[in-house]
């Protein structure tokens, strides 16, 4: 034979003569181990029988279980290594190891391949039966003929067989290893694949899967198994489900319940024994090895103020001996949490508010704030990396309770504390399917006989490590996981424009409860629960119950209304690159409000700010001279700070008791003067609605009158209005009181509005002239002690009354009395302050607001 082919043909033919050898030597061992070998044996035994009977109900038990399935035919093997993508070592015996992740994943396409075949070949096989069942006894006859001159030469003695070894010039064993012959028949191995032979074949193998192992994997379909073993967590968890990690209990601590898995990977089997030596090693030092550790890649949604990407985190699972309830496990599909059904619901439900607040963020919060984020990659094992650091760079361990108004801005929060920020994940799908395959050490040996003295043959096997089966079902995961696909390392739609990708229905349930938020009343972003974010509470008809003269009301909301109105309009224009039209010679000056309200405290000066910011549904926005600092850096970066975040939230801007920054400069106080000048020069810029109070209007500094709108002054309360503000608190507690008796069923306050209204008149009458009557802020105080003090004689009274056996008071009652007796220990506190500075507080505060005037 000549030609360029020369090298395939011999090596073809060596293969084929091979296989004729083998098959010799298959055959020889049946027919000695049933005929040669029949006379040697000795009696079956009652013992023997029982040890049989005892070892096939082993085999037949329910509870023997498949921990290895070893792959011998030829076509088989050539469809499965396929489809991993193997070319090497195709045709050699190969051992998978439970959970058998390769035979399960490709029993789709070996149906496939099967219903192919079986169009392909099924009729020839039917025609050519007949035929074969003709020949069957001449086969017989040959193939006994065949044996017997086989068993004359295993009679022949071990000279004349080295003498043929010599002869034939070829050292190789007959026993040899059908592996050793592995690189010879690769190349045939594609024609056996489409044979007769590979259809009878693949209807064994598609038949042996369907019944034997595909089970062990459907069983976990639902949630009916309730325990699992370690070797089986591959069938529990699979990509896509959704995953379930119960919360801590303690307060602050871990809150995020669910993930999605996207890849979940078994440990490798080991095929070769550790040395005694390795073994000591890690008992005495110890082992960090996570090698035989379950490990599931799962992912929960986030938003870095821009938009939502996957964080992801990766749970392992220790190997353990038996069976553990699922539902023990640290971590297990949701599917088997009681009550699954109503949790997603209620996740869905959290996830569509954190969308809602990402617009609508001005919000009122009564709860106990967060403490860390929920568990991702870079925590790894320890819990603490997850606590959140706070503004001062420390841990934030306890939580704190926080009752006011919030700005929910993620982006300002990440901004203020870039260790909040989320780190997104995106999946690459350039992975590699790598295959890999290991020679068992130990090979199968075939005996002549069970004492094990004559070798047939021996076979080595090789033990399936690594199929690529992770990574392809990673891959079809991401072809039904919409929102990892558009999020994949080179998707041009996230890179361009990540906005635009909204959230499924199902990935409602993987946003965390976790927000951040602005304090307004603090002055700072803390981390929140959303479920205790409520809508700010509007009060109707805010301004009709703001006691102030009523040409105030007017002015001030006219100027509101104008300057909100010019400020829609400066929205509009900032869509375009023209610039709005402005009065000021210099563009970008003088586009704010500015209004000054001083008098005397608690005439209604902070309460004007608020009517104006509830009346307009806009933030109010307190601060005050210590929260800015005392340097002028400070005080301009601070200032700064806070203008940029009152108009990017819309707020109306308040800065209360504004004495230091608007006071008289002088030459003797330069430090004073320079933050005065700051105050000034940022003021000029802010574009935003600013009420400033104060009282002490006289010592304000001349420059300020140009850049102040209005100024509008606030006298002490006459009669009518202290008589007004008192109706307004009795209204106020009668609803408080409801509320009361809503919640706890207690009797309600019966509040004497008459008493109270006629003691009000006479208080102001009595002390209007002389100490000075309550303001508005001490009549809400009043208000508050004396309802107090009402309930606790009511609770000391119907305890006396039980102990004589009398009946109590239905409810407890409110009227001039208690009013009476916080009147008299205010008027001593007065009293007390006029002996130490010569004049009650109203004095002072008239003599402060119009010192210094001209």
């Amino acid at each position: 034979m000549v030609g360029p082919s020369i090298s395939a043909q011999m090596r073809r033919e060596r293969s084929y003569r091979h296989r004729e050898d083998l098959a010799r030597m298959r055959k020889k061992y049946l027919d000695i181990h049933d005929n040669a070998y029949e006379r040697k044996r000795r009696p079956i035994t009652a013992a023997d029988k029982a040890k049989i009977a005892k070892r096939t109900e082993a085999l037949q038990s329910t509870d023997t279980e498949i921990s290895r399935i070893r792959v011998q035919s030829q076509p088989v093997l050539g469809y499965l290594t396929s489809l991993m993508n193997e070319s090497n070592t195709r045709s050699t015996p190969r051992t998978f190891m439970r959970p058998f992740k390769p035979l399960i994943y490709f029993q789709p396409k070996m149906k496939e391949i099967l219903a192919t075949l079986e169009e392909k070949w099924a009729d020839f096989e039917e025609a050519s039966s007949e035929s074969a069942e003709e020949l069957s006894k001449e086969e017989a006859i040959e193939v006994v003929d065949e044996v017997e001159e086989f068993d004359d030469a295993v009679e022949d003695d071990d000279e004349a067989q080295s003498d043929e070894d010599e002869e034939d010039g070829d050292d190789e064993d007959d026993t040899e290893s059908l592996q050793s012959v592995d690189s010879n028949v690769d190349e045939d191995v594609d024609s056996l694949m489409d044979t007769p032979e590979a259809l009878r074949d693949m209807r064994c193998y598609v038949k042996f899967i369907d019944e034997e192992v595909m089970p062990l994997h459907t069983r976990f379909d639902g949630s009916e198994v309730d325990k699992v073993k370690f070797d089986d967590l591959w069938y529990l968890f699979r990509p896509g489900d959704l995953i379930y990690m119960p919360a801590a209990g303690e307060a602050g601590g871990r809150y995020h319940e669910v993930w999605r898995t996207y890849k979940v990977t078994v440990p490798e089997p080991e095929v070769a024994d550790r040395s005694l030596g390795w073994e000591f090693g890690d008992d005495f030092f110890g082992s960090n090895d996570d090698s035989n550790n379950f490990k599931i890649k799962a992912y929960y949604i986030d938003h870095d103020g821009s938009s939502f990407g996957a964080v992801r985190k990766e749970f392992t699972i220790e190997p353990f001996i038996g069976e553990r309830q699922i539902d023990s496990l640290d971590i297990f599909p949701i599917r088997y949490r009681h009550g699954h059904e109503e949790l997603i619901d209620s996740l869905k439900s959290q996830g569509r508010k954190f969308i809602d607040f990402l617009d609508d963020r001005h919000q009122q919060y009564s709860a106990w704030s967060l403490t860390r984020n929920p568990p991702s990659h870079r925590h790894r094992d320890d819990p603490d990396d997850e606590i959140l650091d706070s503004e001062d760079y420390e841990k934030m361990r306890h939580p704190e309770f926080v009752e006011s108004d919030v700005i929910v801005d993620l982006r300002e929060a990440y901004q203020k504390m870039p260790d909040w920020r989320p780190s997104f994940h995106q999946l690459a799908i350039n992975h590699s399917m790598n295959c890999e395959a290991q020679d068992d050490e130990m090979p199968v040996q075939h005996w002549f006989d069970g004492n094990r003295q004559s070798l047939a043959y021996s076979q080595t096997e090789i033990v399936q490590k690594s199929d690529g089966v992770e990574v392809r079902q990673r891959r079809d995961n991401l072809n039904q996981d919409a929102f990892l696909r558009v999020r994949v390392k080179g998707s041009r739609t996230f890179e361009t424009n990540p906005t635009l990708l909204k959230l499924r229905d199902e990935d409602l349930v993987l946003v965390p409860k976790r927000m951040f938020a602005y304090i307004l009343r603090e002055r700072r972003f803390l981390p929140v629960d959303l479920n205790f974010l409520n809508p700010v509470r509007r009060e109707p008809n805010v301004f009709e119950n703001l006691r102030i003269q009523s040409d105030y009301k007017d002015v001030v909301r006219g100027l509101v209304m104008s300057h909100f109105q010019r400020k829609a309009l400066e929205r509009r224009y900032a869509d375009s690159a023209i610039e709005g039209p402005n009065q000021d010679l210099i563009q970008g000056k003088g586009r704010g409000l500015v209004v000054l309200l001083h008098g005397v405290p608690g005439v209604g000066k902070t309460a004007t700010a608020e009517a104006v910011a509830m009346e307009n549904r806009k933030p109010l926005f307190v601060i005050t001279c210590g929260d800015l600092g005392l340097s002028p850096h400070e005080v301009e970066s601070s200032l700064k700070n806070v203008f940029r975040l009152a108009h990017l939230w819309d707020c109306v801007l308040l800065l209360d008791e504004a004495d230091v920054f608007l006071s008289q400069r002088s030459q003797l106080d330069m430090k004073r003067n320079a933050l005065v000048s700051v105050f000034l020069r940022v003021l000029e810029y802010y574009n935003g609605l600013l009420f400033l109070t104060t009282n002490r209007v006289g010592q304000i500094d001349s420059a300020f009158k140009s850049r102040i709108h209005l100024s509008l002054y606030y006298p002490p309360l006459d009669r009518t209005q202290t008589r007004d503000i008192f109706k307004i608190n009795i209204a106020k507690l009668k609803e408080i009181e409801a509320e009361r008796h809503r919640m706890t069923g207690e009797a309600p306050l019966v509040i004497k509005d008459a008493e109270i209204l006629e003691f009000a008149t006479k208080h102001y009458e009595d002390l209007a002239r002389s100490t000075g009557c309550w303001n508005g802020r001490q009549i809400r105080s009043a208000f508050q002690i004396a309802s107090s003090l009402a309930i606790h004689s009511h609770a000391n009274q119907s305890a006396l009354a039980r102990s004589r056996g009398q009946l109590p008071a239905a409810a407890p009652v409110l009227d001039r009395s208690f009013f009476e007796k916080v009147q008299l220990s205010t008027q001593s506190f007065d009293k007390h302050m006029k002996k130490e500075s010569g004049m009650y507080d109203q004095e002072v505060a008239m003599r402060g607001s119009f010192s210094g005037r001209e």
